[in-house]
C-alpha cells in the first residue's frame, strides 16, 4: 500500500467518524427533546449506529454471492449471444 492509499483510507475513516459523531449528537438531542435522559438518552444513538453497522456487515456478507451470480449469468448470456450471432 502506497502513501496515497493510506491517505485515502485515513481521510475516509476520519470523515465517517466525523459524520457518525455529528449524527450521534443530533440523535441524542432528539431523544432528550422527547423526554429521555440519563443513560437512555446517551445509549439510543449508539444502538441505532450499532444496528446500522451490523446490518451493513450482514448485507456485505450476503450480497457478494448474489452479485457474483448475476455477474456470472450476464457473462454467460454475453458468450451465448456472441456464439449464436456467428
Amino acid at each position: 500500500m502506497n502513501a496515497a492509499d493510506r491517505v485515502i483510507r485515513w481521510s475516509t475513516a476520519l470523515a465517517v467518524v466525523g459524520v457518525a459523531a455529528i449524527a450521534a449528537i443530533a440523535a441524542s438531542a432528539l431523544v432528550r427533546a422527547h423526554g429521555e435522559s440519563g443513560w437512555t438518552g446517551r445509549l439510543v444513538p449508539l444502538t441505532v449506529d450499532g444496528l446500522i453497522y451490523a446490518s451493513s456487515m450482514v448485507m456485505l456478507d450476503s450480497a457478494w454471492p448474489a452479485v457474483a451470480l448475476v455477474g456470472s449469468y450476464e457473462l454467460l448470456m454475453m458468450i451465448t449471444d456472441a456464439t449464436l450471432d456467428t
